[in-house]
């Protein structure tokens, strides 16, 4: 199996984004007692697979990548996430013939939101997959809401194209249009920790859960998220996207926030900002609400996994030298048609985790977007439950760091989130 261990270890940069969010912390699995094999990361080797990852109990549970060798499905392999044996959670299984399954499992089988993309051609289907089939609903559901089936097994084979029988019409993809914004390094200022993680996996939430064309898609990250870069995107790319009265815009920045001494105003900072000249340098949010508005879209909805207290993610001063400027005015009105969604209240931190290697207001926002906030079970998201979701999960996550974290709602709670 030599060449399954050099593929695997090509593949440290998993092409699904979230494998690259694993804990680095683990120790490799000792002994030839797979079954003994705990909290540890290792390499097994079977007749019909091999496989590469996190072990718990014995079985695959984290993070890892699954190759078939076996004649049936050989070619086939999986990279994602494991619980108990089988896929459970977030991954991509890309076929032999060059097809793939893009998004979540339930004890081995496709169920939650997701993509499947053909090598024909064809449109791809993508929404709600309930027991494997593809049901055509284009709202998540709750993974925790899922039936639970008992599967002995410790592998849980993916079937074919072929065995794959929607339950519902083609589904159309809504208008939607989505910019991401992720600085973790900055030119002059500490990091943002993880806000690039943050970035690419809300990119992967939406490219391949809500299946938003690729060139609907503007992601900004690190050196890329320039002022005048993030000033085009808003003021050039995003007007050419926008259908008026059509489609619904979604944004992410993850990254600094900052307010001013002198004009109270706030500031999303770009990677080339100059603190000491932020009217001049950074991203003014009344700006953004303003050109926001003019693209008379059918919705904006926001999120922020930013914070303008002047501390970094861990706590710290912007820079060594900076004093943590303290937010006070209110908040501006929002228009009817836009939600802001905002990592914590005013004077605290957007904290960020070692143990997810995430904001954990991003954490908890794929999360509660992929189903987990589908409180009442209906299949959509409101606002009001993803608040919900969120003020609970991330403030219990920051209260274990000894910090408190409220994240915010301006908008209307009954709305979905997604159309």
């Amino acid at each position: 199996m030599n060449r399954f261990r050099g593929w695997w270890l090509a593949s440290l940069g998993f092409v699904f984004v979230s494998l690259a969010l694993a804990q680095d912390t683990l120790p490799t699995c000792k002994g030839t007692d797979t079954s003994r094999w705990h909290s540890c990361r290792g390499i097994l080797d079977d007749t019909d697979f091999s496989y590469a990852g996190d072990f718990r109990n014995g079985k695959f549970e984290g993070r890892g990548i699954l190759e078939f060798t076996g004649e049936k499905y050989q070619g086939d392999h999986y990279q994602g996430e494991f619980k108990s044996g089988l896929k459970h959670g977030f991954g991509v299984y890309i076929f032999s013939n060059g097809e793939k399954y893009a998004g979540h499992y339930v004890n081995g089988m496709r169920h939650g939101f997701g993509t499947y993309t053909f090598n024909n051609g064809r449109e791809p289907l993508s929404g709600l997959w309930s027991n494997n089939q593809w049901t055509g609903k284009a709202s998540p559901v709750s993974e925790e809401r899922a039936e639970q089936k008992k599967n002995s097994k410790p592998i849980a084979f993916e079937p074919t194209a072929s065995e794959m029988k929607p339950l519902g019409k083609t589904l159309t993809t809504p208008d939607m249009v989505v910019l991401i914004i992720g600085i973790e390094s900055y030119q002059g200022l500490n990091k943002a920790l993880y806000a690039a993680n943050d970035a690419n996996l809300f990119h992967d939430l939406m490219r391949n859960g809500m299946g938003v064309p690729s060139e609907n898609i503007k992601m900004l990250s690190n050196h890329k998220a320039m002022r005048s870069e993030i000033l085009s995107a808003l003021k050039f790319w995003l007007p050419a996207q926008v259908k008026a009265g059509k489609t619904h815009v979604y944004i992410l920045f993850s990254g600094h926030g900052l307010t001013s001494d002198e004009d109270a105003q706030k500031y999303w900072l770009p990677f080339d900002v100059n603190k000491e000249l932020l009217a001049e340098t950074a991203v003014s949010e009344k700006w953004v609400l303003a050109e926001l508005q003019k693209l008379q879209a059918k919705s904006i909805t926001i999120f922020l996994d930013s914070c303008y207290s002047g501390l970094a993610r861990k706590g710290e001063s912007l820079d060594p030298q900076a004093r943590g400027v303290k937010f006070k005015s209110a908040v501006a009105h929002m228009p009817t048609n836009f939600t802001m969604i905002s990592a914590s209240a005013a004077n605290q931190t957007a904290l960020a985790s070692d143990d997810f290697k995430q904001g954990i207001f991003s954490y908890f926002l794929v999360r509660g977007l992929a189903g987990q906030a589908d409180t009442d079970g209906n299949q959509s998201v409101t606002h009001g439950e993803l608040i919900d979701y969120l003020s609970q999960r991330v403030d219990k996550k920051a209260l274990s760091m000894n910090r408190r974290q409220q994240p915010q709602l301006m908008g209307d709670r009954q709305k979905a989130v997604f159309p």
